[in-house]
């Protein structure tokens, strides 16, 4: 339940000082003398909710900023801030960005030309302070807030005045209002039945006419209709040829890659094998005293080694060059196709167009149409945001379930929503942190995003701590962190690195035959790169023989020479062989499977781009018409021919028959509705009558017993009770009648001044136990009692203080006596000041 927890004033009456007052649970007394300035602290805190300056005793708000004295200056102006606890998370509706503070701040500033209103420090119109303390069940102008001398005004009003305070409470304005409105439509409803007919016998004649010219009309929609999607299905079916040659090139390159990674790591094996037999003939010689042929051994079979690595990078590199000028063919191929059929560019997703045509508050839209990112970086951009670059953003979890459900309900596909005050960011990690700091790297990717702050959420739930770099290079020697580069190539955290040729958005490149965002420039500069690494490999191999030649016949020659003691190491010269003779196989095998790898690299490549060219599915599977290729275009022929056979239709028919249709059946239709109407409304003037009086009833009767159980509490007997003037009639004044303990009934007016203050104060807690008010603040209300009389109001007082908040301004002892805790205001040279009292 809300309460208050701290009151501060500077320069608000006579406070001229800063003043901060803290409020706890039960009940606190506020003490001083007369004029010391304690019911000022009552007015500021109904200045802050927004009561008028004449309800805060002053003429003008003006008068209400500390006016200086003998001493002290004026002030240029009056604060006061209302701290209010929000544990119960009442206010977290008027919050932003998903706050919610256990405390509430609300503050009213005003100068000598102006009035502002405040929450949690900003300015706010005064409307939104009213719906602020309406959902906490505060109000300003109730009888929660009892300020000084008013506390009888209940008992002097007249009997129809009290009787609207009971009308207040329980909402019968509303049920007139509804009364009123439903006499209104009854008379509209009259007048509108006697219109409708005579419209509905014109649009019936004119209805006939246009059946005919309908029937025609339909039969040429339906057929081209079926053209389109004809020929919609003939696209489908090329797509799923370019899916399964896809699928087919995938699943081949993934079972060639593993075979490759094996089979590498045989070849390392046997280079391993090799190398370690080498040192034990080099060993057996050295034993025997031949180090120098073992020496020529190894360094001949080293450089037979390098030849073959060389010679196998040479055929890798001329493969690559084979794969780039076939893909240079091949895309200039299908681009080809592409603008013989006049048809480029990609669908969006189904749902996500679907969302955003509803124009539904709190769908913003997707992060590619809200992130803009810096020119150079739009590729970059598309791959760190990767699946997400459709992702729907919105600004809550209900508004996601309301859009999920809408898509549910007319089956219209799938969408991934982003609310912005549940997602949760992770931070960025120590690994990134400290890429960014290393050369070749641009920075982070939601840096070099443009987009609106509020926003802010969705992009680093999508980036979070992905960096771009220049190329792969520069990633050499980044590990644990996602990495982008401008180009397109992307280094996941677990090491994987996807990349190679893609169509890209926006790449700015100079060469001309560039098309559809395959860089055939980029492509044809890496051809001429790797001929000329191949020219290089070559001389490389070109010196490595002619220096295996010479030491080969360095060889020959120490062999001839130690040819009795090599017979000692046949057996290790054997399994060098045989082992060499496996190395050789398997850098055979490598290079076939190499070159079968890059083959289903380029028919993969070629199926993407064949898939790009013919764009994403608009439709869902069920749209499209089974049959193949042929069968599809023979149907698209016979359609033609009926539809010139139709031809000229009057296409208008449809909708002019429909609107006339629509309109007849609406008519039609409404001379019985406004029949049913009519007496429907009729029934229902009666309905609210009763439900007013019987509501009214319920809320009198509940009031009634909580103010006798106050009223028997207070006086320590006796009953009291409220009763209508004529009971019949719930618009008729309402009586309140005592009976005091030993005295019988009273009239209101034969009271003492005390025993009215009680019976008003009776009143007044009855109907804020109705309410469920959150606190009381209480100005003086006993200041007409006895001590007898205040100690009975400070006991059921501190039995409220159990259970709500209760602030009192008082002199009274008695009352005092019961406070959890006081406050004395005093007063020196004009200016008030607080001090907390010790009870004990």
């Amino acid at each position: 339940m809300t309460k208050i927890n701290k009151l501060v004033m500077k320069g608000f009456k006579s406070f001229q000082k800063k003043t901060v007052l803290p409020f706890f649970d039960g009940l606190t007394a506020v003490v001083g003398e007369n004029g010391a300035g304690k019911s000022n602290l009552f007015d500021a805190i109904t200045f802050v909710m927004g009561r008028r300056s004449s309800q805060l005793r002053a003429d003008r708000l003006e008068q209400l900023i500390f006016n200086g004295g003998d001493k002290r200056g004026p002030s240029d102006s009056a604060e006061v801030i209302l701290h209010l606890d929000n544990s119960d998370n009442v206010f977290d509706p008027f919050l932003e960005n998903g706050e919610a503070p256990l405390e509430v701040r609300l503050s009213r500033r005003i100068t000598h030309s102006s009035s502002t209103y405040y929450f949690m420090g900003k300015a706010c119109p005064r409307k939104m302070i009213d719906d602020i303390l309406e959902a906490a069940k505060i109000d300003p102008d109730g009888q929660q807030l009892i300020a000084q001398g008013s506390v009888t005004d209940v008992i002097k009003r007249s009997p129809i005045k009290r009787r609207e305070i009971i009308d207040e409470i329980c909402g019968i304005s509303a049920y007139d209002k509804r009364r009123e409105k439903a006499i209104a439509e009854l008379k509209q409803v009259k007048s509108r039945l006697n219109t409708h007919r005579v419209v509905l016998a014109e649009r019936r004649r004119r209805l006939l006419s246009l059946d005919k010219e309908r029937a025609d009309a339909l039969q040429f929609q339906r057929l081209t209709a079926e053209q389109g999607r004809l020929e919609e299905s003939i696209h489908h079916q090329k797509r799923n040829v370019a899916m399964e040659k896809l699928g087919r090139a995938q699943e081949k390159r993934s079972e060639i890659a593993e075979s490759v990674s094996q089979l590498e790591s045989t070849v390392k094996n046997l280079d391993l094998e090799v190398e370690n037999t080498e040192w034990a003939i080099e060993g057996m010689e050295e034993k025997m005293g031949g180090e120098a042929e073992i020496s020529l051994v190894k360094e001949v079979e080293q450089i037979r080694s390098q030849i073959t690595n060389r010679q196998g990078e040479i055929n890798f590199k001329r493969q690559q060059v084979r794969n780039l000028e076939e893909m240079i063919k091949e895309v200039a191929r299908i681009k080809a196709e592409e603008a013989a059929r006049g048809r480029t560019g990609t669908k969006r997703n189904r749902a996500v167009e679907a969302l955003l045509k509803r124009k539904r508050g709190g769908v913003y839209g997707t992060v590619e149409a809200l992130g803009r990112p810096h020119s150079g970086y739009e590729v970059a951009f598309d791959v760190a945001a990767g699946g997400h670059i459709n992702d729907l953003i919105v600004d809550s979890r209900e508004t996601a379930i309301e859009c999920i459900n809408y898509l549910k309900q007319n089956r219209l596909g799938r969408a991934r929503l982003l609310p912005l005050r549940q997602l949760l960011t992770p931070r960025k990690s120590l690994a990134s942190a400290d890429a960014v700091k290393l050369p070749g790297v641009i920075g982070y990717a939601i840096d070099l995003v443009d987009f609106d702050a509020k926003y802010k959420r969705a992009f680093e739930y999508v980036l979070y701590d992905t960096i771009i770099a220049e190329s792969l290079e520069a990633l050499q020697n980044i590990e644990g962190v996602r990495a982008v580069t401008v180009d397109g190539d992307l280094q996941s955290k677990g090491g994987a690195i996807t990349g190679g040729w893609r169509p890209g958005k926006k790449q700015k490149v100079a060469d001309t035959k560039k098309d559809g965002g395959f860089d055939t420039a980029e492509k044809r500069r890496k051809i001429s790169k790797l001929n000329k690494e191949i020219r290089q490999l070559e001389d490389e191999v070109h010196k490595l023989g002619a220096k295996l030649e010479t030491k080969g016949a360095e060889l020959a020659k120490k062999k001839e020479e130690t040819s009795l003691i090599k017979g000692q190491a046949t057996g290790k010269n054997e399994q060098l062989h045989t082992a060499r003779e496996k190395r050789r196989k398997a850098y055979r095998e490598l290079e076939n499977l190499r070159r079968s790898l890059s083959r289903y690299e380029r028919e993969e490549a070629q199926a993407k781009t064949e898939l790009e060219s013919l764009g994403k599915e608009g439709h869902d599977p069920s749209y499209y018409i089974e049959g193949t290729l042929s069968v599809l275009s023979q149907r698209i022929e016979k359609n033609r021919k009926q539809l010139r056979l139709l031809e000229p239709v009057n296409m208008r028919a449809i909708d002019e028959y429909e609107q006339y249709k629509k309109d007849f059946d609406l008519f039609r239709d409404r001379v019985h509705a406004l029949e049913r109407e009519k007496r429907e409304i009729e029934l229902m003037i009666g309905q609210i009558e009763k439900r007013k009086r019987e509501h009214f009833s319920n809320t009198l009767q509940a009031i009634t017993v909580q103010f006798n159980r106050i009223f028997s509490e207070l006086f320590q007997g006796g009953s009291a009770s409220l009763e209508l003037k004529e009971p019949a009639d719930i618009s008729s004044g309402l009586l309140i009648k005592a009976n005091l303990p030993d005295k019988g009934p009273h009239l209101l007016d034969s009271l003492s001044g005390g025993e009215k203050s009680l019976v008003a104060i009776a009143f007044i807690l009855a109907l804020q136990d109705y309410q469920k008010a959150p606190f009381f603040i209480l100005d003086e209300i006993d200041a007409a009692l006895d001590v007898l009389n205040a100690s009975r109001l400070s006991n059921i007082l501190q039995t409220y203080a159990k259970r709500i908040q209760v602030i009192i301004v008082s002199h009274n002892e008695e009352t005092i006596r019961q406070a959890n805790r006081a406050y004395g205001v005093t007063m020196s040279d004009g200016v008030s000041q607080v001090l907390a009292l010790n009870l004990n």
